[in-house]
């Protein structure tokens, strides 16, 4: 399953490069093949020239994330953390950099900015428990689980080491419920605050709840505030249409999670 998995991640995600090398390939092969299916072969090559155009558009990016963080935001007041107990940080990608024997561990963007969403957040309760959440992965580089990487990183972020509780096991959304449910019911924790980013919000929540946890969303920045804004919401670029990649990523996996009857 986790062969398949990824799989589907690497060539069947609109937007990323599997899919357009899947998709390149098929046409070519099309095109060669004869002047019936060279006919089918020009039609997927311009539909997926003017695809992967489109998807690379800041406003095409913007509107596919926004469709999946509807209804969520950041909280902002403490009226809205009433009876929350705990915060949880969910992962988001790290990588193990290794050279000589010597090795050093980075954070996305993504994870970066859910552990200052959840520093936010532990100033505003005032001494919570966090619990930071994420296993390894050896096919993103990752060899030390993300949960040490993110203690580290909220650490630096002004959360007292006593105050963390990580967790190391998990490799999906799924497996941190399950995995984050008896570290919580340990610490007695019932209502806590999930902290993810915007487009992952929908799943993970569905998914935390499906185990009968009580998660109250707060999401964390889609990107960071030292980066430029786009010149033009019309003019593409590489990062709008690895963001568009990102949200085919999550409809996915909300699909396959819902046949799973994991939401």
């Amino acid at each position: 399953m986790q062969l398949v998995s990824a799989m589907v991640k690497s060539y069947l995600v609109p937007g990323s490069i599997g899919f357009l090398l899947v998709g390149l390939t098929v046409g070519v092969a099309l095109v060669l093949l004869g002047k019936r299916k060279a006919v089918w072969g020009r039609r997927g090559l311009a539909a997926l020239a003017v695809g992967y155009w489109l998807l690379s558009l800041p406003l095409v990016s913007a509107a596919l994330q926004g469709a999946l963080s509807h209804g969520f935001s950041s909280l902002a007041s403490e009226d809205e953390l009433a009876g929350v107990e705990a915060i949880v940080v969910l992962g988001g990608g790290s990588q193990t950099v290794r050279s000589h024997g010597s090795e050093i561990d980075l954070l996305s963007e993504t994870a970066a900015l859910r552990v200052l969403e959840g520093a936010r957040l532990y100033e505003m309760l005032d001494g919570a428990q966090v619990f930071a959440s994420g296993g390894t992965s050896v096919t993103a580089g990752a060899v030390t689980p993300e949960g040490v990487v993110l203690r580290q990183a909220l650490i630096q972020a002004g959360v007292p080491a006593e105050c963390i509780t990580t967790e190391s096991t998990s490799d999906n959304t799924r497996q941190q419920a399950l995995a984050l449910a008896p570290l919580l019911a340990a610490q007695h924790v019932e209502r806590f605050m999930l902290v993810t980013s915007p487009s992952h919000m929908r799943r993970a929540l569905l998914a935390f709840r499906a185990v009968g946890l009580d998660a109250v969303a707060s999401i964390a920045q889609a990107r960071s505030e030292t980066l430029p804004k786009p010149p033009s919401p019309l003019l593409p670029s590489l990062r709008s249409l690895a963001e568009s990649a990102d949200a085919f990523r999550e409809w996915i996996g909300l699909a396959y999670y819902a046949l799973r009857g994991w939401l």
